[in-house]
């Protein structure tokens, strides 16, 4: 039987900065296959706290919540949003015996930050373990780590007031001697 090298990683990019509330932010799902050759990846789930984040839906067309896939692999096998429970779902796969060799943007989570606060989002991973996020090669998983991310959710800006300038006086004529 062939040795499987286990290898493959996934990644939050970036995996951490500041952000305002009221503001939107671009998160990454990095995949990295070392050298191995990939025919399916499944986040499940990918998870963030809904009392500090929004997911921005990424298809208005479509019903549910969905995030941007990038185009490592073909195939959208499901992409949906629990917005109560705060988790992301997301499968893709090869296309007819095609593979995925490299690293790269797997998919893009757009979020709105909704109120202050420190921000986890997290893969629900163990390693081993088929039923959760995962990298597939011929049905078995290559996933050996994961790296998570944690956002700092500030209050929003005060505005600045601009200053309005004093009214210039007008000049008081002088009174003509009579």
């Amino acid at each position: 039987l062939p040795i499987i090298g286990y290898a493959a990683t996934l990644s939050l990019s970036p995996p951490s900065g500041s952000f305002s509330v009221g503001s939107d932010f671009d998160v990454g799902v990095i995949m990295d296959t070392a050298g191995s050759a990939v025919d399916g990846a499944d986040l499940r789930y990918l998870n963030y706290n809904p009392a500090l984040l929004d997911v921005v839906d990424a298809d208005t067309s479509a019903s549910g919540i969905q995030i941007t896939a990038g185009s490592l692999l073909p195939i959208m096998a499901l992409n949906s949003t629990d917005t109560v429970a705060g988790r992301v779902s997301f499968s893709q796969l090869a296309a007819g015996g095609s593979t995925f060799t490299g690293s790269g943007t797997l998919a893009q989570v757009k979020f709105r930050a909704r109120a202050s606060g420190t921000a986890t989002v997290s893969f629900t991973f163990t390693f081993g373990n088929t039923s959760d996020t995962n990298v597939a090669s011929a049905g078995v998983d290559l996933l050996t780590s994961v790296t998570n991310g944690s956002y700092i959710i500030g209050a929003a800006p005060t505005p600045t007031p601009t200053p309005t300038p004093p009214p210039t006086p007008t000049p008081t004529p002088t009174p003509t001697p009579i």
